[in-house]
């Protein structure tokens, strides 16, 4: 994609986003946040890019087995089609912790994915790890492709595709990533990273020591979009962050703020949900706002932020209101001790 038109579109997106957050909108009360970095671009990162800012692979680590836990820096490109209203594209960048769990059987193996919406059950993947290369697929669903070094370091992509009554999503994700510990829980690699994960919803919470057990994953991702909606050029700035527990429960945050047309209507589609905590709704909150609709005043609130992610550092946070003043919120924060 021309250069000109990467740097037209991320100052579109500021401009909407300035707009809201200093209230020169009529939908002041929104308040929406979105962190945008300014080097984002229209396109993804290359395996080699993404390995830039991790640490080096360690020699102490076991090289007998990949089963451990892993930081890994991910590249995504999102292609989402309704039939006869939108074709969009947006590009996430971001950084998770995650298991890679052995299996019962011999040279299978599970890795889980938690910053961006892959429409995947991750409980029901088997992964093979053969000649250095870690994979599994199911046709029309999803193509997992990573090669494996030295069971200390991998490379490679996730490829998923979803299709439903009018619409189609087609997702990539580059990855790449070095095992941090050898430790088969984020318990056990407690003593190795000072990890912290504090959940709300409603009145529960939970904290890291609470979830410690059952984590699978912790992560988030920021980026751009550009595309056509309702045959108007639309701009958007995007962001999600989720945990996932090794049963599949997951707590998720994904945000999107676009600018629809040449009048620069800006929309919000905000959800956060979750079915961790039990006794609380899973489906805890959701917002679509047109700033020129009276409704919006009412529309769910979201801030969405991500504070460290270079060398052997993550942290971030999330959280939403709806207009029913339920809440729910996410930080986490991940630094070798």
């Amino acid at each position: 994609m021309h250069s000109q038109f990467k740097k037209s579109a991320y100052c579109l997106v500021v401009a909407a986003l300035v707009s809201a957050c200093t209230g020169n909108s009529s939908s002041t009360n929104v308040a929406t946040v979105i962190d945008v970095d300014p080097t984002t671009q229209l396109a993804q990162q290359t395996l080699a890019e993404l390995g830039a800012d991790l640490p080096a692979a360690d020699a102490a680590l076991s090289s007998d087995t990949p089963e451990g836990l892993w930081l890994i820096n991910t590249s995504s490109k999102f292609d989402y089609e309704v039939t006869d209203s939108s074709d969009t594209t947006n590009y996430y960048q971001g950084r998770q912790l995650v298991l890679l769990s052995a299996l019962e059987t011999e040279g299978e193996y599970r890795l889980w994915a938690c910053n961006i919406d892959h429409q995947l059950d991750f409980t029901d993947i088997t992964l093979t790890l053969a000649d250095g290369t870690l994979s599994g697929s199911v046709e029309d669903s999803y193509n997992w492709s990573l090669i494996v070094t030295n069971n200390r370091s991998l490379s490679g992509s996730l490829q998923t595709n979803a299709t439903g009554d009018g619409y189609s999503i087609a997702q990539n994700t580059r990855m790449v990533g070095v095992k941090v510990s050898d430790a088969t829980s984020f318990t056990d690699a407690a003593s190795e990273y000072a990890i912290g994960v504090d959940f709300t919803v409603g009145s529960a919470s939970a904290t890291f020591a609470e979830l410690s057990d059952s984590l699978a994953c912790v992560g988030a991702s920021k980026g751009v979009g550009a595309g056509v909606v309702n045959s108007n050029t639309s701009i958007s700035a995007v962001n999600y962050a989720e945990i996932m527990t090794l049963t599949g429960e997951k707590a998720a945050f994904s945000g999107d703020a676009s600018t629809i047309g040449l009048n620069v209507t800006l929309v919000y589609d905000n959800t956060f949900s979750q079915d961790i905590i039990s006794g609380q709704s899973d489906i805890y909150g959701e917002g679509t706002c047109d700033e020129s609709d009276d409704a919006c005043q009412s529309t769910a609130t979201y801030a969405f932020e991500i504070t460290a992610t270079s060398d052997d550092q993550l942290a971030f946070s999330a959280s939403g209101t709806d207009e029913n003043d339920g809440e729910m919120s996410l930080d986490v924060s991940i630094e070798a001790n």
